[in-house]
């Protein structure tokens, strides 16, 4: 069917929450994503309890801070228990996370008595995590014999430095991994403002140099017992046993651990590195709440079938390497893709020979994959109007706006000439690209690839993303729109280049001239469309504006020039 999974998405505004289950992502360090009993030393940040009341059968909080009105809030949650003091028997089934949220309550959580049976109760999956602690953890734990007994013995015992995002997690990295720590530095956390560019460029130097854990005192630690303890600084149990699947052993690996993004959609992940070598190896995602499973279903199966039918040359896509699902979560390993981010391999000038290249895959696709014996005009047509009927349920665009994009997909239906369906990829920006050594682009993240996908939907998507990245570092403009404007709807090298790799793309993969318009408009409707899910002004969101703004000077010089009116 034509565009199957663009159409199966869901746009309902605001389902992208913020801030609701993107939190508390230490949990991902755990050796399981489900567990029965979680026992709490001290009381969790509001965030921390909402995630553990979803993700464990119970749990205990302890606290002797603790006053009437947190109690009674703690319980509200209906499987959260609160006291100042351990009462009565543990479950049978014993304790399945010993979660440390505050140090100083170790000396106040009752007696040694009872923090001996708090860790003999742990089951033999079970872990301790202490959270986000700064002071020396040993000299912490010298409240405890029995916890300091544990650290002391090291087996089972992985530190990580942190940094964090209004108080939640955002990077994990193994202590004493200067390799891994530089890798952070030039990718997850590098800085996106030129001050912020300056502190990673410092954070790499201090990795280097073996300083960065002088420099970053956040701390955080997991001790795991039984089947774990021989293990130290070992990926999660829960991600070796997906990888174990499909026969990839990931017992060998270092990883550290990324949480960037404050949507739900984000996906938290792990950079896993040979042991031996040092090298990045493999990329592994995993969804942060059950709903947006679909979206790593779909790249998994995407992947699988660029590689089967060849649709890209290895080595320019991930490999797709396991994919499975715990606790409710999927999760999805492939092979890193070693190459720059595109930011640093790219020039500022529209004749880059890195954009040439990217343009070349994107029409490559879409030559390897243009298919016109499923679709015909007419229920290309009729696909695209189930998305319009969509768009104007969502959005209030003016009558004659909604008119003009109508008779825009009608016009469709009425052409002639074939139309070719091509395997899309479905967020080919800029930053979804990397650039090997040799000048190969590198096509990243296929969570949106639709395999009866929109001709031009991903060049158009390429070119503004990189023509908007330019206006931004050479100008420091960041009215995306006025970019947009100056950019491709007046002459000038990004409108030449719009209109160059148009005419390519539709001489290669066999699309008329005449299509073009409507590839146009509609792929700025599907772009709001999925805006919509998260747009904080839905109206007033960027990809609505945009268009809205190419309606309205659909006159322009460079629209007049892309599609052939001049």
């Amino acid at each position: 069917m034509v565009l199957d999974a663009t159409l199966k998405a869901d746009y309902s505004p605001g389902s992208n929450k913020s801030g609701d289950m993107a939190c508390a992502d230490w949990r991902f360090l755990l050796p399981q994503l489900s567990v029965g009993v979680v026992v709490s030393i001290g009381i969790p940040s509001p965030s921390a309890i909402r995630i553990l009341s979803q993700f464990a059968r119970e749990v205990h909080v302890l606290s002797s801070k603790m006053e009437q009105s947190q109690a009674e809030d703690l319980r509200r949650f209906g499987n959260v228990y609160a006291s100042t003091e351990l009462a009565g028997e543990l479950p049978a089934d014993g304790i399945d996370l010993l979660l440390i949220a505050d140090l100083q309550e170790l000396g106040r959580a009752g007696s040694p008595v009872t923090i001996d049976k708090l860790l003999s109760s742990l089951t033999e999956a079970g872990a301790i995590y202490f959270g986000g602690h700064r002071a020396p953890l040993r000299a912490a734990l010298s409240k405890s014999a029995a916890f300091g007994r544990r650290f002391d013995a090291g087996s089972g015992t992985s530190s990580f430095w942190l940094t964090k995002q209004f108080g939640e997690v955002r990077t994990a990295v193994p202590l004493g991994r200067r390799r891994i720590s530089s890798f952070f530095f030039r990718t997850a956390l590098h800085g996106k403002t030129r001050k912020k560019r300056l502190l990673s460029h410092i954070g790499r130097l201090a990795s280097n140099l073996g300083l960065i854990e002088k420099l970053i005192r956040e701390r955080a630690t997991i001790i795991a017992v039984g089947q774990d303890a021989c293990l130290r600084d070992a990926p999660p149990r829960y991600l070796r046993e997906v990888a174990s699947q499909s026969g990839t052993d990931l017992s060998q690996f270092d990883f550290g651990f990324s949480a960037r993004g404050l949507y739900d959609s984000n996906k938290v992940i792990f950079f896993l590195f040979e042991k031996t070598e040092g090298e990045l190896q493999i990329v592994a995602k995993a969804t942060r709440v059950a709903s947006f499973n679909v979206r790593l279903e779909q790249e998994w199966s995407a992947l699988k079938q660029v590689e089967t039918l060849k649709l890209a040359p290895a080595g320019t896509y991930p490999k797709p390497l396991f994919f499975g699902s715990q606790g409710g979560l999927a999760i999805l390993g492939q092979a890193a893709m070693k190459g720059d981010p595109f930011r640093i391999a790219t020039t500022t000038r529209a004749d880059c020979p890195v954009v040439a290249d990217a343009i070349d895959w994107i029409t490559q696709l879409g030559v390897n994959s243009a298919d016109t014996s499923h679709a015909s005009s007419a229920s290309v047509s009729d696909a695209l109007l189930r998305l319009f009927d969509t768009f104007i349920n969502i959005y209030d665009f003016p009558a004659e706006h909604t008119d003009y994009l109508r008779r825009q997909i009608v016009s469709i239906s009425e052409s002639e000439h074939g139309f070719p369906v091509v395997f899309g990829h479905g967020d080919a920006g800029v930053w979804n690209v990397t650039v090997e050594s040799d000048g190969r682009s590198q096509f990243l993240d296929w969570e949106a690839a639709d395999p009866r996908g929109m001709p031009l939907w991903d060049l158009f998507y390429f070119i503004n993303s990189f023509s908007n990245w330019v206006s931004r570092k050479r100008t420091g403009s960041m009215d995306s729109i006025a970019n947009f404007r100056s950019n491709l709807l007046q002459r000038g090298p990004f409108n030449d280049l719009l209109v160059s790799a148009t005419r390519q793309y539709c001489d290669s993969v066999g699309l008329h001239e005449s299509l073009v318009a409507p590839m146009f408009y509609t792929c700025w409707m599907h772009r709001a469309l999925r805006q919509a899910t998260w747009a904080e002004v839905l109206q007033e969101g960027h990809f609505a504006r945009l268009l809205r703004l190419c309606i309205e000077e659909r006159r322009s010089p460079g629209l007049a020039r892309l599609f052939g009116e001049h």
